[in-house]
Parts: structure tokens; sequence; C-alpha cells
């Protein structure tokens, strides 16, 4: 019942995936994706997509996939087959055999290839919120300060923020904002929106809002290595494609290859700098100022994530790198100065 329900849904899409034999080579390479609608008693409707992916690595298998929206409802017959370029004597392009199955429609969301699992997104940064909350509580209460009010600033900061995480991705992507709903979120607005929600909630309850922002810090930082393993399941922010044996099969929702574990990398960041925090704030000396264990945390974070930008799918800038590095190491450099003072 519920999978018919899906059927229903406006736009439909399918998604078409071809499976191929690593190339000799790193290549960029080409997927021809024909599909025709089985309409008995009707004239059937097509499509036909080219999909171009580049750097599919040498080793092991790959997998490509159209995500096809748009389309009318029903079952479809697929084919996919891998374009080489132009014959120098024909100008003729050479198609390999294709790949043909059959597929039905669904709700075009919902469409998705190999190595792409939508649901843990939600479930796994649902539960990173969660844990942050109640983390942010307990050590709120051992200081004896007002944990209610800080609990529902930060609900309040978490919805705002995950707004912010989707308004940060438009901006990012220059998408409209009819994409509000399909577009994906990016962790920096979540952040800058949920934190600034947390510190004008913080002093207008009246709350040390440089104490209330070290005691979030531990379950903020453990919070994302929970939630950002998500990222790595449901396809988002990718790393390269590599022929390392520390590379691991994944997904940027259209090219399924061994790429770079940056996601799985940042968590592994997170965790450890949210358990520094945490060592920190039950057991550390007197801060120089308040708030200076969440501002160190986070330009440790910021300049982790620089480091990894060049083994992710979208690199951005040398040069906006190296200007946030030197930006976390001043403020690192500075608070610890601050202290020995």
């Amino acid at each position: 019942g519920c999978a018919e329900a899906f059927t229903q849904i406006e736009p439909q899409g399918l998604a078409a995936t071809y499976w191929g034999e690593p190339p000799e080579v790193t290549s960029d390479l080409s997927i021809l994706f024909r599909g025709a609608r089985n309409s008995p008693g009707s004239e059937p409707e097509h499509f036909e997509r080219v999909t171009h992916v580049n750097g599919v690595p040498a080793g092991g298998r790959f997998a490509v996939t159209a995500r096809i929206r748009g389309i009318a409802s029903g079952s479809w017959t697929v084919s996919a087959e891998r374009i080489e370029t132009p014959d120098d004597t024909t100008g003729q392009f050479d198609i390999a055999a294709p790949q043909t199955a059959t597929a039905r429609t669904t709700a075009a969301p919902l469409v998705h290839g190999p190595g792409v699992r939508l649901w843990t997104w939600p479930l796994l940064v649902g539960l990173g919120a969660v844990f942050a909350i109640v983390m942010q509580a307990l050590l709120l209460t051992r200081m004896n300060e007002n944990a209610t009010a800080a609990v529902l600033i930060s609900i309040l900061g978490c919805l705002l923020g995950y707004v912010g995480a989707k308004l940060w991705y438009l901006a990012l992507h220059r998408q409209s904002l009819r994409n509000f709903v399909t577009a994906g979120a990016c962790i920096q607005g979540f952040l800058v929106v949920s934190l600034g929600v947390l510190v004008l909630g913080g002093a207008a309850f009246g709350l040390g809002v440089g104490l209330l922002l070290d005691m979030t810090t531990p379950g903020l930082f453990l919070g994302i290595a929970i939630g950002r393993p998500g990222c790595f399941l449901t396809g988002c922010c990718s790393g390269r494609p590599t022929v390392s044996r520390w590379g691991m099969w994944a997904s940027d929702r259209t090219l399924a290859v061994r790429r770079i574990p940056v996601q799985l990398i940042e968590a592994f960041a997170g965790l450890l700098i949210g358990l520094a925090a945490l060592g920190f704030v039950l057991y550390g000396t007197e801060t120089p100022y308040d708030g200076a264990v969440f501002v160190v945390a986070a330009a440790i974070y910021t300049w982790v994530r620089q480091l990894l930008f060049p083994y992710r799918a979208d690199p951005h800038t040398r040069r906006g790198r190296l200007l946030t590095s030197t930006a976390c190491g001043i403020v690192i450099v500075a608070t610890i100065l601050l202290g020995a003072v």
C-alpha cells in the first residue's frame, strides 16, 4: 500500500544504473541512457540522456546512475550503454553492448542509485542533535545552570539551523528557493544559525553565554561524529575517486566507485575534538576566558575541514583554504598565549 502511494506522487522518476568494469587507466566516461514506457495500447513515451563522469579510477567496478525525473508513472524498459570516443575514419561513436532492465517509477525525491541510503541522513543527524542536547543539559545541570532554558533554546536553534543549512546550500550552489525541499544542506549554515540562536537566547535568558557555549561544545562535536556518517551513506560531500587501498566504495549519487571517505574522517575528527572538549570541561583548569573551549574546538574543526577539502569532489579554492587555515591558527595561538599570561 505504501509503495503504491509513492507511484501517485508527482513528479515521478526512476534511477537507471550502468555497471562497468574498471578502465585500464583513470578515465572520463559517458553513458547513454534510453528508456521507453511499457504502455500497451498507447504510443510509448521515451527519454534519452547522456551522463558524463570524470576520473573513474582503474581499480574496481563502478556504477553510473542517471536520475530521470518528471516522466509518466508506470513500468519502463531502460537501456544503458557506454559511449566511447568517435572513430577517426567514420566519425561514428563506438557504443559498447547495452545493459537493459525494467524499472518502475516512484516519487522523484526518493530516486537514487546503489551506494545511497537516503534514510540514514535524517536518522543519524537527528540522533546527533538529540545526543548533543542531552549532553549539554547534563553538563549545565552539573554546573548548576538553567538547563531547561538552554535545552529549549537549543531545540529552537536546531530547527532554525536546519533552515539555515538549506539556505546556505542554495546560496552556495546558486539555486532558487523553489528547490528548498529537495536541496541539500550545508553544516556551515546549520552551525552559524543554531549557534547564533544559542548566543542570543542565552543572553535573553540571562545565561552566561561563554559558559553556555563551553558546555555545548562536547555534545556539539560528538553529535557531528554521530551525524556526519549520514553524509557518507547518502552521497553528499563526497570524496574524490581513488585507487588507494584506503578508499571505500561510495557514491556521489551519480558515480559509485572507491572514494576517499572524507565524511568519515571528519566524523572521527569530531569524535576526538568532542572527547577532548568533554575532558577539559570536566577536569580541565581555568580557561583564559569563558567560551575558550568552544572557540578553540571550533577553530580546530574548521582547520581540519580545510585539510580535507582537497580530497573532496568539490575542493573549494586554494586561496580560501589558506586564508581560513591561517585565521584558525591565529585564534588557537592567541587563546594559548592568553592562557599562559
